[in-house]
């Protein structure tokens, strides 16, 4: 079975080949968590000057909370999906600093254009 973890480590893979996006990320700080409104499965991440340095484990104390249904949780992390559609129509929802948000909202439209 797929999960949003193993989803995830893919992401972060494809992320961090792209090395001129994670040079361009240098001094961001921030912790994530993703959780699946339908399975209730929950991923941190955490990210350290720009690089992703831990994932997996029950979010805790996060800077930026992303929620949503695990099949568009997917779609997104598998770039089977941009996640402007589904947030722009509330499927997807984001709590937390608009500056994360905005980073992050970047990366993964770039990584979907790839």
């Amino acid at each position: 079975m797929n999960t949003l973890l193993q989803a995830l480590q893919s992401f972060v893979a494809v992320y961090h080949a792209a090395t001129d996006l994670v040079t361009a990320q240098n001094g961001w700080n921030c912790t994530i968590a993703l959780v699946a409104t339908d399975s209730n499965e929950a991923i941190a991440l955490q990210i350290e000057d720009g690089r992703v340095v831990h994932l997996g484990g029950q979010p805790e104390a996060v800077d930026l909370l992303i929620r949503s249904d695990w099949a568009t949780l997917y779609d997104i992390l598998t770039f089977q999906r941009d996640p402007n559609e589904p947030y722009l129509f509330g499927e997807l929802t984001v709590q937390g600093p608009e500056e994360h948000f905005l980073r992050l909202d970047y990366i993964a439209t770039m990584l979907c254009a790839l």
